[in-house]
């Protein structure tokens, strides 16, 4: 039985089913079927036999360019994605004119001209005087556009706006689409839909919109909102506040040089004074994947546990923390997937606890002993095993630095801020006499544990 999800290719005028957009799909999403058909040249074959074709393979997307964006559009029971499109084919009389012409490669049957009648034009008329019949709320959701703000061939962005307002989208470039643009603004948003993620995409589209320090007032106060009364929520919302702590970072506002600088708990207090670090450093955060990120913020709406502003900026947020989670998860992985480049990296060396730098509540570790009575056991092993994750990441963290500083080394300073960021953080983090211990050594010498040789923690004698 074939799972493959498929993904239908409808390609622009002049064009056909084997354009180097396609090849790169493919190449892009071997997971899925990708299916590129040859548009019939007129619209009253063209429209059934795409119907047909939509329902004999039942699309998880439709990717159409231009023309094809035109009549993807037009497909109203599945996902579809136009780019650029052309919806008055008919008022560019430049391009469509009676004649034959030769197509910009040969289609799947070997043909290498078509021609354009009068009554071919015709068809494009009444085609589109009709074009927008079909659309209604809900199958509007379904559609997003994505225009060039440089387009000067056909820029129909206006009236696409006045059926699927919610739904639009910006690149930079002109009409034609290269594989640039398919990579950075095309295809992130395609992974996300077959992922499930379109109702996060929307809300993160909008999420964008918001001022950098509004965007942090309305997430620190949804933190302390959370504090004690959900672990997942407020991890979500803090991953959310760091993504947008780290875009402040590259911005010249008063708080930028800290974010540069800080973790997000840092800024917290001077974001708005509700927040209270007596209070609510107290409370920790959790770990979380990619899918357990997405899955939470879904939740978080369904709930509605938040107004549609903090929505907007969560989502825009977790986007960008799960972009970057895998960023880093693929960078080792292509770096050397058996783990070789991690040894040999880290500096072991005694001590003090003012020389590794944790996460609140777990930044003064120290201060447990005093603490720590019987019933203690349980809480320092979490202690543990929330450092073994620290460790863990800042391991990966370590081992990235000669990656992406070769990244940045290859690439002109504008490539990616994100990319920017990670160096920076890397920077502030290895740089300065930094000091990473491993987590049974730091542990031993804290609180007198011993560990087995496999790291487990021993019960301590003491107790």
């Amino acid at each position: 039985m074939n799972n493959k999800k498929v993904i239908i290719y409808l390609h622009g005028f002049g064009s056909s089913g084997q354009s180097g957009t396609v090849k790169h799909l493919r190449k892009i999403f071997p997971q899925c079927n990708v299916l590129a058909p040859d548009i019939p040249v007129n619209p009253a074959e063209a429209i059934p036999f795409l119907k047909k074709l939509c329902e004999e393979n039942k699309p998880d997307i439709i990717i159409g360019t231009s023309m094809g964006g035109m009549y993807a559009m037009q497909m109203y029971h599945y996902k579809r994605i136009c780019v650029n499109p052309a919806l008055r084919m008919s008022e560019l009389t430049d391009i469509l004119k009676p004649g034959t012409f030769k197509y910009f490669q040969p289609t799947l049957t070997g043909e290498t001209h078509f021609t354009i009648t009068d009554d071919t034009i015709q068809q494009f008329r009444e085609m589109e005087a009709h074009m927008f019949d079909g659309v209604n709320d809900e199958n509007s959701q379904c559609c997003w556009g994505f225009f060039g703000d440089e387009d000067k061939t056909v820029n129909c962005r206006k009236e696409f706006e006045k059926h699927f307002a919610h739904t639009v989208h910006t690149f930079h470039g002109g009409h034609r689409m290269n594989n640039k643009i398919l990579d950075e603004d095309i295809l992130p948003f395609v992974e996300n839909l077959l992922a499930g993620n379109e109702n996060i995409e929307e809300y993160a589209f909008r999420g964008e919109q918001h001022d950098v320090m509004d965007a942090l007032t309305l997430l620190t106060n949804a933190y302390i909102k959370m504090c004690g009364y959900s672990l997942g929520y407020r991890t979500i919302v803090y991953c959310a506040g760091e993504a947008w702590k780290e875009k402040l970072a590259w911005l010249d506002l008063p708080l930028s040089e800290m974010a540069r600088k800080e973790p997000l708990v840092n800024l917290m207090p001077i974001i708005t004074n509700e927040y209270d670090p007596e209070i609510y450093d107290k409370y920790d955060i959790t770990g979380m994947n990619e899918e357990e990120l997405i899955k939470g913020c879904k939740k978080a709406i369904l709930d509605k546990e938040f107004d549609e502003a903090t929505n907007e900026v969560l989502c825009w947020g977790v986007m960008e923390a799960t972009k970057e989670k895998e960023e880093l998860s693929q960078e080792i992985e292509a770096d050397a997937p058996d783990g070789t480049h991690l040894k040999g990296i880290l500096t072991e060396q005694k001590c003090g606890c003012t020389s590794v730098t944790m996460t609140s509540p777990y930044n003064n570790l120290i201060a447990l002993t005093i603490e720590l009575v019987r019933d203690a056991r349980d809480l320092l092993i979490k202690a543990y095993e929330d450092y073994q994750n620290l460790y863990k990441q800042e391991e990966k963290i370590r081992a990235l630095f000669p990656i992406y500083q070769e990244m940045l080394r290859k690439n002109n300073a504008e490539s990616r801020w994100k990319k920017h960021i990670l160096f920076d953080k890397v920077y502030a983090q290895l740089v300065d006499d930094a000091v990473i211990i491993s987590p049974a050594k730091l542990f031993e010498e804290w609180f007198g544990l011993e560990f087995y040789d496999d790291n487990s923690m021993k019960d301590p004698s003491w107790l």
